[in-house]
């Protein structure tokens, strides 16, 4: 990134915040103002270095300037209809509540729904998810003048933001306005609860500004209360994640890999396809027609993924080049977005990334939707509850060390029993635990 431009980019961020006009005065008594000029102080500090970091390392993409308040653009984009504004941070987040969007905006045609998200990844798996159902946006920065104005441009009836998502500047703005606030699907990992707790002084006013909490479990709510939200407020309606999952899939475009024993490992992180190509190579005696495949939860580290793969003695290849016979030698890269259930149907047997390396989990409920088994690592205290539930129910397959995770595959696929267990039981568990989406229509329609 040139100098130059990264200056440029700045002075404009600067002319910006300078220039945008306040909406309105508020008393200097008024606690929520003191938090919103505390919390602006933060920004200021903080901003320059993130800005410069991803300008640095090329992550700073085109919606950067919308979301510091260029958003002109979308003015004629707004209907003259009620607005719903929902916010999802990122591809997790999207996924989650895009069956929710679905039936929103099914339930009130006459309303315009404004989804709005973070990563550039979650902005254009929302735009090609949803672009019948909502209008696509980059969520501001937490400037209070930025969310200011994003709040003048958009003017909602109702904002719903998806899991924990605390902006103090924007809740204040919205809350000031008599906009109601919905946490739908809140989380708290033990590591947030213990971060939180250390400020949870500075999150009283925002979570002051939350008219509902729908959280997933009842340790989550117990959490939120703890954090400072009004015991009224909060509700225990389950994990959209249960909902979001389809138990068919119409003209699979990978049907044909389903002729091989298919080893794929789902949103790998950095360090984890080491560990799966170790495994890969320790079950082969056992099962010479197996193959693998593995779908990194990040697409711009394929090529390095190959590299890796290649240095082993193995072919690395691209899943959108692939073509012809797939040999033994041959492991395959998943380098498009959105198609991953489509692989886990055709899957054999399933690895769920970020349970080794960088921790917290993924999603590992639509792997098991299809009857498939599903191994993690000990990693996966942001799937905490859902994990409990899949070990209660022995469905899921849980190793200690990745020297553990071929020794377990090789038992498992060795067990015709087990498979045909796994087969009926994970998708009756997980019918078990639908309905959040039906109790979140019923919240929201209070405010609408």
């Amino acid at each position: 990134m040139p100098v130059k431009a990264g200056t440029q980019r700045l002075m404009w961020l600067s002319r910006f915040l300078k220039d945008t006009p306040p909406r309105r005065s508020f008393r200097w008594g008024d606690s929520l103002v003191k938090m919103s000029i505390f919390f602006d102080l933060i920004y200021a500090v903080i901003f320059p270095f993130f800005a410069i970091s991803q300008m640095i390392k090329g992550k700073w993409h085109e919606g950067m300037r919308f979301r510091l308040g260029a958003i002109d653009d979308v003015r004629p984009k707004l209907s003259d209809q009620p607005r719903i504004w929902i916010h999802a941070v990122s591809v997790g987040e999207v996924l989650a509540v895009a069956d929710f969007v679905r039936q929103l905006s099914q339930k009130y045609p006459s309303h315009q729904i404004v989804c709005s998200t973070v990563t550039r990844t979650g902005f254009h798996l929302a735009s090609a998810n949803l672009k019948d159902a909502a209008l696509v946006i980059y969520a501001p920065v937490d400037f209070s003048r930025v969310v200011r104005k994003f709040v003048d441009v958009i003017h909602p009836n109702i904002y719903i933001s998806a899991e924990t998502e605390l902006w103090p500047n924007l809740y204040r703005c919205l809350s000031s306005r008599n906009i109601p606030v919905v946490l739908i699907n809140g989380r708290i990992s033990d590591t947030s609860f213990a971060n939180y707790r250390r400020i949870k002084f500075l999150l009283q006013p925002a979570l002051r500004c939350v008219n509902v909490f729908a959280m997933q479990t009842q340790e989550d709510s117990r959490r939120i209360t703890a954090l400072g939200a009004r015991l009224s407020k909060v509700h225990v309606v389950g994990n959209l994640k249960f909902d979001t999952v389809s138990f068919a899939v119409d003209q699979n475009p990978y049907e044909h890999f389903g002729k091989y024993r298919v080893f794929l490992a789902g949103s790998t992180h950095a360090g984890e396809e080491d560990i799966v190509l170790d495994a890969f190579e320790k079950m082969r005696p056992r099962f010479p027609d197996l193959r693998l495949m593995i779908a990194p939860r990040h697409i711009e580290r394929v090529t390095e993924i190959i590299r890796r793969i290649e240095a082993g003695g193995r072919r690395g290849a691209r899943l959108s080049e692939f073509s012809g016979e797939w040999d033994e030698r041959s492991v395959l890269v998943i380098d498009q977005m959105g198609i991953l259930r489509y692989l886990y149907k055709i899957a054999a047997v399933v690895f769920i990334g970020k349970t080794f390396k960088a921790g917290g989990g993924q999603n590992m409920i639509e792997p098991l939707v299809f009857g498939k088994p599903v191994f993690v690592g000990p990693l996966t205290q942001n799937f905490k509850d859902v994990v409990d539930i899949f070990l209660r129910e022995n469905v899921l397959f849980r190793v200690e060390s990745p020297e553990q995770l071929a020794e377990a595959m090789v038992r498992v696929l060795g067990d015709p029993y087990s498979l045909e267990r796994i087969r009926r039981k994970a998708p009756e568990v997980i019918r078990s635990h639908q309905g959040a989406v039906q109790k979140l229509l019923e919240i929201v329609k209070k405010f609408l």
